[in-house]
C-alpha cells in the first residue's frame, strides 16, 4: 500500500507498506483470500485515518506497533475472532515529499 500523509500544507510524506497475514490453518487462509478485497479497502481506510490524524506518528516517525495494532483490530472486525494469528508488516517506509 502507498498512503500519503496529508497536513495543512498538503502531502508531507508518503508511507509505503507491505502487509502479510499469519493464518491459523488452511480454512483461515481460504477465508482471508475470500475477504482480501474487503481487507485491502479497510486497511487503506484505517491507514489514511491514523496517519492523517497523526495517531501513528511520533515526532514525524511512524509508530509501528500502533499501525500493527490497528490493522490487527480491523482484520478481526472483518474476519472474526480466532481466524488469524496477526498482521505482519514486512516493509514499512516513509518518504518525505
Amino acid at each position: 500500500m502507498l498512503v500519503p500523509v496529508i497536513d495543512r500544507e498538503g502531502i508531507s510524506q508518503n508511507v509505503s507498506l507491505v502487509v502479510s497475514i499469519e493464518v491459523l490453518d488452511i480454512h483461515a487462509a481460504d477465508k482471508v483470500k475470500e475477504y482480501e478485497p474487503r481487507l485491502k479497502n479497510a486497511y487503506i481506510q484505517e491507514m489514511y485515518g491514523i496517519l492523517n490524524r497523526h495517531a501513528a506518528l511520533k515526532g514525524g516517525v511512524l509508530h509501528v506497533s500502533a499501525i500493527k495494532d490497528r490493522l490487527d483490530k480491523v482484520s478481526e472486525q472483518i474476519l472474526g475472532k480466532d481466524v488469524i494469528h496477526g498482521v505482519v508488516l514486512n516493509v514499512l517506509q516513509q518518504r518525505p515529499v
